[in-house]
């Protein structure tokens, strides 16, 4: 028996006053607190499991503004332990340290928690309805998940996760989502009942990079209801209830919600009373303002408003419809509204670096009555490449946010990796330690090109229709938790892989998992170009046809060696040694030999790992993702090696070795490819990628095969 402590309200401070009353271990909370209570539950189920029925925990808030989100961990005697929370949401985290400590087998200490970077974000394109597109909804994984964002079990899922995870901020990015979740009165036609997907096969020319929007000239007819399927019925009052529901699920884990917009679209109300996607339209601008000051009147928990300026927009338009006074008078406006009758609300704006600068932006919103930040892509497309990109600094944006002194969000790209899975909390922690954080609020993480809801391409039924944030859990898991706390350090992320994994060797699986985690980094900093269509290196395919060949990638003039890597460029690199020279940097050779030894150091592993996997599926897959990442890592090391073999031979066509021995690596790039498709397909169903073409690895197999055959012939 252990001495229980009673928990009391008073006001909004829970108080905890110790009692000598005698009972079994539990978690003393105020249920009354949603964070207390799902962190209560996480403890209690905790401690049944690490059969440490000697330990009574107490779940206190006490109010500190000055420190959101942090927390105390004190014990008051060998078996009473006391989480002291600055808010709601800083009693949830330290309540979740406390938990995954227990599961783990972690000694837990006396200390203070303090988040590391304040928001921590996931970038979430949203597809309500086909009528209502995100920015491209074009690929399988978009339409597959329409139905998904409208199951209110999935959210509570994905929620919770997050919160276990220490993610603050869900971003849903809608190029215009108000037709499906909300109503106007004057405006009511506008409003949709039920839900759509495209009902027809998708194709890759449904959405060709370089046009604005969501479809591309061979889209889709969207007006025609042979193109559609309903997938639920559904009212809008209905509609709208789901979303109160899903948005105060947030909030009671924590989470600010965010809505992001591009421009000028007005999918699901265009052609109806005058509506138009022109920014000098008055029945537009009305139209636009109405509906962002519903959606913040419906849903009180929506606590920013991001925007694009470009897309579609008339950027040269000056005067009263420009596009930055055109998002004033719209958004910003709509804010405004809200504002005086809520004079405690709070809306941040983000005006993401897009098409304008912040000079005009900022004049438009001298009157904006909150936050006003801004956001970049802080490595464009491609978030796995280097730890610490420079594109801020080089494209100039970062005297800009200085001079006007305006917070710049951190847009992290995800547009690499899309099945497989990755693992590397060394990459996470220096990303994250090196960004420079007196200049951000925070950052959202994910995708533009796929949408991070069910998975929906595993063959085994055992793996299918999982979250995508439960399969790519330590992915995830390492983004959210280091950016709250970067001291978690090996131990801690081994301790979680022998939890998730029992009785593997996690060391082993550890070192796998960081050396294969490697390989895709490594592969965009060596050949670079900033968006997610120029490449989804899973494929090595691209937007403008698929398959990426030498000429696209490595010899022509759009992919160069990332800004800042050191690295030789191929032409530069056959140039250079054809005349006898020695460049500076790190050659395209290096680049291969490291790319091999990152897969050998990741498959040197996995026999003994396979052997400790038994029949745990979920390992075994895991496994499998690791053997995939170090085949594509050897395809990309020979298919680069011929590369610059054959730049070499073009700058001397008299000494044949040189082509020879480009054949033959692409000769090996080709085995390399087939380790990788047999293993890859075993597993995963093709899918049509959003930005780039069929993920199909057979398919790709042919081109490199005609690589060969293309280069031989070159000789």
């Amino acid at each position: 028996m252990i001495s229980k402590t009673f928990l009391f309200r008073t006001s909004s401070l829970l108080i905890a006053i110790a009692s000598p009353v005698w009972l079994a271990a539990r978690v003393e909370h105020d249920d009354r607190i949603p964070q207390a209570a799902f962190a209560a539950k996480e403890l209690e189920d905790a401690l049944v499991e690490s059969g440490r029925e000697d330990l009574t925990i107490a779940l206190v808030v006490r109010p500190d503004e000055v420190s959101p989100e942090s927390y105390d961990i004190r014990y008051m005697s060998p078996s009473e332990l006391w989480i002291i929370g600055t808010d709601a949401t800083g009693a949830m985290y330290g309540g979740l340290e406390v938990a995954d400590r227990l599961r783990m087998g972690l000694p837990i200490e006396n200390h203070r928690q303090e988040p590391f970077v304040g928001k921590r974000g996931i970038k979430f394109n949203i597809p309500f309805d086909a009528r209502t597109p995100s920015y491209d909804d074009s690929g399988d994984a978009a339409q597959n998940n329409i139905e998904t964002v409208w199951d209110l079990e999935f959210w509570k899922a994905f929620l919770d996760d997050m919160a276990r995870y220490r993610y603050n901020v869900l971003s849903l990015w809608s190029a215009h989502p108000y037709p499906s979740i909300i109503k106007l009165e004057d405006y009511p036609d506008v409003a949709l009942d039920d839900v759509y997907r495209i009902g027809v096969d998708l194709q890759p020319d449904f959405r060709k990079s370089g046009n604005p929007g969501p479809w591309g000239p061979g889209k889709p007819d969207l007006d025609d209801p042979g193109f559609l399927k309903r997938v639920k019925e559904i009212t809008i009052d209905e509609k709208i209830a789901h979303w109160q529901k899903v948005f105060q699920y947030a909030e009671d884990r924590g989470i600010e919600i965010y809505l992001f917009h591009w421009n000028v679209f007005t999918y699901g109300a265009t052609g109806k009373y005058g509506i138009t996607e022109r920014q000098d339209n008055p029945i537009t601008i009305d139209y636009l303002r109405k509906s962002v000051r519903q959606a913040l009147l419906t849903y009180p928990q929506i606590s920013g408003i991001g925007v694009t300026a470009g897309e579609n927009a008339d950027n040269d338009a000056v005067g009263e419809y420009s596009i930055e006074n055109f998002i004033f008078n719209t958004y910003g406006r709509a804010v405004i509204d809200v504002k005086a009758l809520h004079p405690e609300r709070n809306v941040r704006f983000i005006f993401r670096q897009h098409q304008t600068g912040l000079g005009p932006i900022s004049e438009a919103f001298a009157d904006y009555p909150g936050a006003f930040e801004t956001s970049f892509k802080y490595a464009i497309g491609h978030m796995y490449s280097m730890t610490r990109p420079q594109l801020l600094e080089q494209r100039g944006y970062r005297d800009e946010i200085e001079q006007y002194n305006v917070k710049c969000w951190l847009n992290l790209r995800n547009d690499d990796i899309f099945v497989l899975r990755w693992g590397n909390p060394e990459f996470t922690r220096e990303y994250i330690q090196r960004m420079p954080h007196h200049l951000i609020p925070g950052f959202y993480m994910g995708s533009d090109g796929y949408v991070w809801g069910r998975e929906f391409v595993a063959k085994n039924p055992e793996m299918s229709g999982r979250l995508e944030i439960d399969k790519h859990w330590y992915q995830f898991r390492q983004w959210g938790q280091l950016s709250y706390n970067p001291a978690l350090d090996r131990d801690y992320w081994e301790a979680a892989l022998g939890h998730r994994f029992p009785g593997v060797d996690t060391k082993l699986l550890y070192d796998a998992w960081v050396a294969a985690s490697e390989i895709i980094p490594l592969i965009n900093r060596a050949s670079f170009a900033p968006n997610d269509a120029h490449i989804a290196p899973e494929g090595c395919i691209d937007f403008r046809g698929g398959f990426l060949t030498l000429e696209d990638y490595y010899l022509g003039t759009v992919f160069r060696p990332m800004g800042g890597s050191g690295i030789l460029s191929v032409p530069l690199w056959g140039k250079a040694i054809a005349a006898g020279e020695v460049p500076k940097g790190t050659s395209p050779l290096q680049v291969s030999d490291k790319l091999d030894a990152y897969a050998a150091s990741a498959l040197n592993e996995l026999p003994g790992l396979r052997k400790q996997g038994g029949t745990n599926v979920e390992l075994q897959e895991t496994l499998n993702d690791i053997e995939c990442m170090a085949h594509l890592g050897r395809y990309y090391a020979n298919k680069m090696r011929g590369a610059a073999k054959l730049a070499v031979f073009r700058q001397d066509r008299t000494n044949k070795q040189w082509h020879t021995e480009a054949v033959e690596h692409l000769k090996d790039a080709v085995e390399n490819w087939k380790a990788y498709a047999a293993v890859a397909s075993s597993q995963y169903k093709t899918q049509l990628l959003a930005r780039t073409d069929f993920l199909d690895w057979y398919k790709i197999l042919k081109e490199v095969e005609k690589e060969v055959v293309t280069v031989q012939n070159e000789g």
